[in-house]
Parts: structure tokens; C-alpha cells; sequence
């Protein structure tokens, strides 16, 4: 079988759909360097090709790459018409392989099938090594280790892939499914979902799945060279063994959480203090704490500016319910946001905010039903609009359909409790394949501070730094930024995002000190943490 690796290099826009950081210095050699340097030190591939999409751009990359054993070649090549959504869907779960909104993969990101497909033809390979542009840490032996994992197999199957995180993962594309997906102008993303019907066991159980490293494959970030986050990340940890330079960054905590958190939620209408957490994520109370437009326009620049940073409007309460709510919408676009989400309990939810809706510059859409029957949505929320609200989402999925847009993208969550969990199954059935995406949310109890209707309490038998506080900011509607999600009541304040800024707060002295002490087992620093259940969740 012949095979050779391929990069496809864009100067221009980078695999996240911000600008390009491949010529970007790491350790004195621009990314896109280190990576054509680990992809030609592996010794089962025949060769190395560079696909660029001028001859300008070959001409830089040439000069870029002198010395090394790669061929640059121009190739301007076709993209998949869906490259937006997938870039759109992939921003809310960029530090994994997988998870991406609709099953999207990393692999989805950037590669194309139609370039990949005309290299194979005209280089008589059976097959091609894709290795990420701005993967300047992947391992060579993750290379060779696919290939031979795919030799030893007896390549019995048309694509296979290295269970790595971004930026050290790798797949292997045979000249039939390239054909395939140039026929369906699709990326490999289809191939990898659950289907309905089907009787297939997920592919990372199955022969397509090199597991690769244990040491690499638990890693939870993302590392590939492609936001100013990650940049840093890399420069911060870089070492020409992989595996070194994964080990730093497991010891280097103060490397975690960046510059800013990847994901702020805002909470632009909330419900008053009082109120019953519960009730307002269910909707049933009234949100009087409105968010000021101009405030909140104000403090945006620095999250425009970090180049990669989503934000979701929803918290306790119900975004829809500001009767500014797209005015936020478009001031944060206009700030250069990178991903935006709105969650809603879809209380407010009617005829005109969804024609807006469907409109809207947003990436996703979120909807939380409280059971899959009437009788069990009004047990829940006390409302009797079930009907109302779920013909209200079809109707917004419709629409955008109708208008030729695929965002943002429609999800329908269900909260699993002791009264819906005998729903879970038709509550699946009903919106698979309608909305982009259902999902089965486990109940919160915000570490005990209300009545526990959860199900079940499935977590890691071992417990590790929480995830939210290196990743994620919570802001009330007054601008006061909290500890965390689980911080319903504001126990502790950490500052005032309109009068202090994001990054301040952020690395301020109080959150520090709690990122210290879980880094050294310590969970007591703040009264809730001994207590939650979703410390590794984000």
C-alpha cells in the first residue's frame, strides 16, 4: 500500500476559521515548519506534500520549508460548501477529537476532500496520511503507529484515525472514501455518527480506531498552533518529543487557564436573587434583573480581541426574555466574538422572536424542555405551554431551513430527572434527525444547594482540578462575575466585569488561590466544591 502524509497549509484562515498562525515563530521556527518537520521524520510514508492554493503562497511556504524533505504544490482545489457550520459546530468542542455539534471531528475542520483526493490520483497512492497544518507537536511515532495499525488490520476498511486530541491526531483517507465523500461534498464526519437504524458500534471501539499513546490520549486540550490561545500553549511547553512537552503542560498549571477563559456565560435577564434556581431555569418565574445594552457592548472588546473566546447568553435565567435580546446578539458579533449561544427555557419564546431567531447571527440555539409530555413539562415547570414551545422550535428549524441557512444550529436538551427519565427514549426519538442535535442533560443540584431530582451521579472515581475554573467565567446580570456555574446564590464575588474587565478578574488573586488548591488537592478552598458533582464537566 502506498502512502504518503499531506498538509494542507492556509496562510490566511487557520482550521478554527481564524487567521492563520502558521507562520507564527515557536522556538525560533514558524509552526508550520515544526509540523512539516515531524511529518517527514516518520519513515513508513513515501513522501510529503504541501497543498497550498496559490503560487504566492507556494512561494512563501517554499522559502518557509527549505531544507526539508516535503514537496509544496499549488492546488486551489474545491471546499465543501458546509465549511462554516462545521467550523460554527466544532468552536464548542474544540479541545476534543470528537463531540462537536452534529458529530462533528477535528478532522472536519480543515480537511478537503476533493484536494486530497486529486493528490492520491495523480501520486498513484492507495491512500493518504492527513496531518494538521498547525499540528507542530504531533508525534512521528503516531504516524508510523497508524500505518502499521492499519497494515496490521489488513486496511479491510476505508478510513482509520489516531484517538488523539487536536493537534496530535492524524488520519488515514483510501482513494474510495475520498471518492465518496467528493461525490456527497462532505467531510468524514457522516461516516463517524450514530445513525439511527443502524446496527454499528461506535468507531472508537471498532478497527478504524488507532487508540495511539495512553499518556497522549488523556490529554484534555487542544494542540494544534491554531488561536492565540493555543499558540502560547505550545510556546509555553514546546519540546521536540511530544510526550516531553505533554508532561510540562500537565505540570504547568498556570499555563491552563490562558490569557482569558475559552467560554463566558452572561446572564443578560435574570430572576431576582430570591427566586428558586430551579424555577428559573424552568422558566416559571418572571426576570427582572435586565442587563444594560451599553454596559455590556462596552466590556466586549477584550473577548473580540482574545480571538477565540465563545459566549453564551443564558445563565439562571432567560436571554429571550430581555426585550434588547438582539441587540446583544449584535453587538457581540460586532466585537469580533469568536462562538455565540443562545439558551433559553423557551418560555418567551413566539411567532416573532423565532422569525429572528432564525435569522440570527448565532451559532447555536439551545432550548431546555423539562420532559417529553405535557403532564410532565407542567409537573416540572408548572406551565401548561408545552405544545406551545415545542411547535415554537420546529417551526424555528423550519424556517431557517427555509431561508437556505444552516445557522445557527438548533439543540433540544432534555433534563433527566426522576420525573422525565421514562421519557428519555421517546424524547430521543421525537427530535433526532429534527433538530441538529438532542441531548440528555443530568440534573444540577449546584452542589447540594437545592432538592436533588437527578437519577443517577456518574463521575470520575477520581477527582482532578475542576475544569470550570481554568475554562469558564459565569457573569450575573449586574456585571458581578462568580466562582463558578455552581455559584447560584453569589457566595463569592470575584469582581464586576464593567468596572474591572474580563482578564483582571480572571487572574485576580481570589481565583488564583482556588485554582492553587485544587492543583494541590485541596477542594475545601470555596464551600461548594467538596459538595458538586460537575467539576469535571464544562
Amino acid at each position: 500500500m502506498k502512502t504518503m502524509t499531506v498538509i494542507e497549509a492556509d496562510l490566511d484562515v487557520g482550521a478554527q476559521g481564524l487567521r492563520s498562525l502558521l507562520s507564527a515563530d515557536i522556538a525560533g521556527e514558524p509552526v508550520l515548519r515544526r509540523t512539516v518537520s515531524r511529518a517527514t521524520a516518520a519513515t513508513l510514508p513515501e513522501g510529503c506534500v504541501v497543498l497550498v492554493r496559490s503560487p504566492e503562497a507556494q512561494r512563501t511556504v517554499a522559502s518557509m520549508l527549505e531544507g526539508l524533505p516535503a514537496e509544496v504544490r499549488v492546488d486551489p482545489g474545491e471546499d465543501v460548501p458546509q465549511r462554516a457550520i462545521l467550523r460554527a459546530s466544532r468552536r464548542w468542542a474544540r479541545n476534543s477529537l470528537r463531540g462537536g455539534i452534529g458529530g462533528t471531528t477535528a478532522f472536519d475542520e480543515e480537511d478537503t476532500p476533493a484536494r486530497m483526493l486529486a493528490l492520491a490520483r495523480d501520486t498513484a497512492c492507495d491512500a493518504l496520511v492527513k496531518i494538521p497544518a498547525a499540528g507542530a507537536l504531533i508525534d512521528p511515532g503516531t504516524i508510523d503507529g497508524l500505518l502499521r495499525w492499519v497494515v496490521e488490520e489488513g486496511a479491510s476498511l476505508e478510513f482509520y484515525f489516531a484517538n488523539l486530541p487536536p493537534g496530535l491526531t492524524c488520519a488515514l483517507y483510501s482513494v474510495s472514501v475520498l471518492e465518496k465523500l467528493v461525490a456527497e461534498r462532505t467531510t468524514i464526519y457522516q461516516a463517524l455518527i450514530y445513525h439511527a437504524g443502524r446496527d454499528e458500534r461506535d468507531p472508537t471501539e471498532g478497527k478504524a480506531c488507532y487508540p495511539g499513546d495512553d499518556f497522549l490520549r488523556m490529554t484534555p486540550w487542544r494542540l494544534s498552533a491554531d488561536s492565540p490561545r493555543t499558540l502560547e500553549r505550545l510556546r509555553a511547553v514546546y519540546h521536540d518529543d511530544t510526550t516531553e512537552a505533554v508532561r510540562r503542560l500537565k505540570n504547568s498549571p498556570e499555563v491552563w487557564a490562558g490569557r482569558l477563559p475559552e467560554e463566558v456565560e452572561i446572564e443578560i435577564a435574570g430572576a431576582p436573587d430570591e427566586s428558586d434556581p430551579y424555577a428559573a431555569l424552568a422558566g416559571a418565574v418572571e426576570m427582572t434583573e435586565l442587563m444594560d445594552v451599553q454596559a455590556f457592548t462596552a466590556a466586549l472588546p477584550e473577548l473580540g480581541a482574545a480571538g477565540d473566546v465563545n459566549l453564551t447568553l443564558g445563565g439562571l435565567g432567560d436571554p429571550l426574555a430581555h426585550p434588547g435580546v438582539f441587540e446583544f446578539i449584535a453587538a457581540a458579533r460586532g466585537a469580533g466574538v469568536c462562538g455565540l449561544h443562545l439558551a433559553t427555557s423557551g418560555r418567551w419564546l413566539d411567532e416573532d422572536k423565532v422569525d429572528r431567531l432564525a435569522e440570527a447571527d448565532l451559532d447555536v440555539v439551545s432550548v431546555r424542555l423539562w420532559g417529553n409530555t405535557p403532564e410532565t413539562w407542567k409537573r416540572q415547570t408548572g406551565r401548561d405551554d408545552f405544545d406551545r414551545v415545542t411547535r415554537l422550535v420546529e417551526e424555528l428549524i423550519r424556517r431557517r431551513r427555509d431561508r437556505g441557512r444552516s445557522l445557527p444550529c438548533v439543540i433540544v436538551e432534555m433534563m433527566k430527572t426522576v420525573e422525565s427519565v421514562g421519557e428519555v427514549e421517546g424524547f430521543f426519538d421525537r427530535w433526532h434527525g429534527v433538530a441538529d442535535g438532542s441531548v440528555i442533560r443530568g440534573y444540577n443540584n449546584f452542589a447540594g444547594q437545592i432538592a436533588d431530582r437527578d437519577v443517577l451521579h456518574p463521575y470520575p472515581g477520581v477527582r482532578f482540578p475542576c475544569v470550570q475554573l481554568f475554562r469558564r467565567m459565569t457573569v450575573t446580570a449586574k456585571g458581578d462575575a462568580r466562582v463558578c456555574g455552581q455559584d447560584i446564590r453569589g457566595k463569592r464575588i470575584l469582581g464586576n466585569v464593567f468596572e474591572q474587565g474580563f482578564e483582571r478578574i480572571w487572574h485576580g488573586a481570589d481565583l488564583e488561590r482556588m485554582r492553587a488548591g485544587h492543583v494541590a488537592g485541596d477542594y475545601d478552598v470555596f464551600d461548594l466544591c467538596p459538595t458538586c458533582r460537575h467539576w469535571y464537566q464544562l
